[in-house]
């Protein structure tokens, strides 16, 4: 067997999405760069698939979750347009982060 990593694949995610400044500034988030709210992941999993997620749900829902990267359930349900088992998963695993709009 052959278990060769690519490094150069390898990425780190901001979880919110303050690590992106379109996202960030989309959503009214400050950086929010510490060990809780990074994880690796792949430069698909991270520019692709997390980005457009958050604004999708934000959009979607009006909320911002930090989720994991790495979590394809997520993905999945976006992409047949399934929020509301979005909401109710993002609820019930990740952290919901309060944003700018939501503290006025």
């Amino acid at each position: 067997m052959n278990f060769q990593v690519h490094l150069k694949d390898l990425v780190v995610n901001v979880m919110d999405g303050s690590g992106s400044d379109k996202t960030h500034e989309e959503l009214g988030l400050k950086y929010n760069i510490h060990e809780e709210n990074l994880e690796w992941t792949n430069s698909d999993r991270n520019f692709i698939y997390h980005g457009r997620a958050i604004s999708r749900i934000y959009k979607k829902l009006g909320k911002v979750y930090r989720f994991s990267a790495n979590d394809s359930n997520i993905f999945d349900a976006i992409a047949i347009n399934n929020y509301k088992w979005v909401d109710h998963y993002l609820m019930k695993n990740y952290k919901r982060i309060k944003i700018k709009q939501q503290l006025r």
